[in-house]
């Protein structure tokens, strides 16, 4: 099936470039899909090839402060971290970050979403300080938007204190890993599972 999958996007990619060019909205639609038929299938240098393709144009035609050029960065950048190119992957989210920020604010979810994202990639080349760093941020904007009982915010606040215990400070760690377990505790005592 993911096989049938990746013929079909790649006849969209060559149906679409047949009819409108590389430079087009449609065309560059078709390429992410096809990048995306490519890692379901693990293919994950023939999805960067593509993907970075998709982020270069939209960036040169749209600008990075278009929607369409900010997901394909985001995407670009995990699979670049996936395939270990961290450098490059931490400079795309870096800068996709900035756009983000500027145009949603810093507690949208796309922003939260980015900078989990950046995150990850920090924690992955040893950048526990700035993967912390926007953890937090992360945390704070959860806290003030759902509380500190949603799912959203008790995962943040459970992530946060794993990387933090990765980064050696485990008196900052355990406060939160505890905050993180008495915050589910009390969502299950509210609602407790029938039997």
């Amino acid at each position: 099936m993911p096989e049938d999958d990746l013929d079909e996007a790649q006849t969209a990619v060559d149906t679409c470039l047949a009819r409108f060019g590389e430079r087009n909205r449609d065309t560059l639609d078709a390429m992410s899909r096809l990048a995306k038929a490519h890692i379901s299938l693990g293919d994950l240098a023939s999805a960067r090839t593509v993907q970075e393709k998709v982020f270069a144009i939209r960036r040169e035609l749209l600008g990075a402060d278009d929607h369409s050029t900010i997901w394909a960065a985001n995407d670009f950048a995990n699979t670049l971290q996936k395939l270990g190119e961290l450098q490059l992957a931490k400079n795309v989210q870096q800068d996709n970050l900035a756009a983000v920020e500027r145009i949603y604010g810093r507690d949208e979810e796309e922003t939260m979403i980015v900078r989990e994202n950046l995150a990850s990639i920090l924690w992955r080349i040893d950048d526990f300080t700035g993967s912390v760093e926007l953890q937090q941020k992360n945390l704070d904007g959860l806290r003030r938007l759902y509380g500190n009982l949603d799912p959203r915010t008790i995962r943040a606040l459970a992530n946060l204190a794993s990387t933090k215990q990765h980064q050696g400070d485990h008196l900052g760690a355990i406060p939160l890993q505890l905050r993180a377990i008495m915050a589910q505790i009390r969502i299950r005592s509210r609602f407790p599972r029938s039997g």
